[in-house]
């Protein structure tokens, strides 16, 4: 056996092409890629986003990752170990090597969390998920279960008034009505003198910031925003996270432990 095929068979060889496909597929298509990329849509300008992002995928994507797998199968070597056929270009492994152990970094806590999450439904099969109500003790004042009220559909002007002043902070409703009495030359001396079409349409800016249950389960109970006093505040380590994280390292251990054999699997 000569020394090339000696250093192939050492590396290991896809069991087919099948296997070869379907882990690039995964490579490419991650937990992180399912939430990321429809919120990327919504962020950037809907389905016109799909527009520049195919044109760059056909562009630049998929030549790229064609040109890295088409590398990295001829020369069957490492990102850096590879780039010795001309050293001038070492640094782009060193900056792939890199790029992966940043991905992988913040990759693993976003199945970290899946993973905790996964957890607590198992926990919970037999009553309500912890992020569906708000009376818990992490609930803050601005927890909400239902959703904004829909006005259209309400007749009366009584329970019109009321449910909008649920949505409203009373201080904010006080300044603004100097400025609501010049517009509508009315003279208001109180909240309590606005009508709903006010006070639904004309007070926006008045509107409390009201979280469901569970977007502050996430943020004031899994990773406890609240008892931060700045960006610079770290605070105390989670010992439920902490577990899930190890978890998820030993998974993706096993996963590559036998290289190409063990992650095609």
């Amino acid at each position: 056996m000569g020394q090339k095929e000696k250093e192939i068979l050492d590396r290991g060889n896809w069991s087919g092409r099948l296997d070869f496909i379907l882990s690039c597929i995964g490579f490419s298509v991650g937990l992180g890629n399912v939430w990321r990329f429809p919120y990327l849509c919504y962020r950037n300008g809907g389905g016109a986003f799909l527009i520049p992002y195919a044109i760059m995928l056909v562009i630049a994507g998929i030549p790229l990752y064609f040109f890295e797998l088409s590398f990295g199968q001829f020369a069957s070597q490492g990102p850096i170990t590879v780039w010795t056929v001309s050293p001038f270009f070492m640094g782009v492994g060193w900056a792939m090597v890199l790029i992966s152990a940043m991905v992988c970094t913040y990759y693993n806590v976003i199945i970290m969390y899946s993973v905790y999450y996964m957890m607590v439904s198992f926990v919970n099969m037999d009553g309500d998920l912890p992020w569906q109500h708000c009376d818990h003790e992490w609930a803050s004042d601005l927890c909400r279960e239902e959703p904004y009220p829909k006005f259209d559909s309400m007749t009366n002007e009584t329970d019109k008034i009321k449910s909008a002043m649920e949505l409203k902070h009373t201080n904010c409703l006080t300044s603004l009505l100097a400025n609501l009495s010049e517009s509508f030359s009315v003279n208001y001396t109180t909240y309590n003198d606005l009508n709903s079409s006010i006070l639904i349409q004309n007070t926006t800016s008045c509107d409390k910031d009201l979280k469901l249950p569970s977007a502050e389960y996430f943020e004031r109970y899994v990773l406890r925003l609240h008892e931060a006093n700045g960006f610079g505040d770290f605070g105390g380590v989670s010992l439920k996270l902490v577990i899930c994280l190890l978890l998820t390292w030993v998974v993706i251990f096993f996963c590559l432990m036998k290289g190409i054999k063990s992650s095609g699997k």
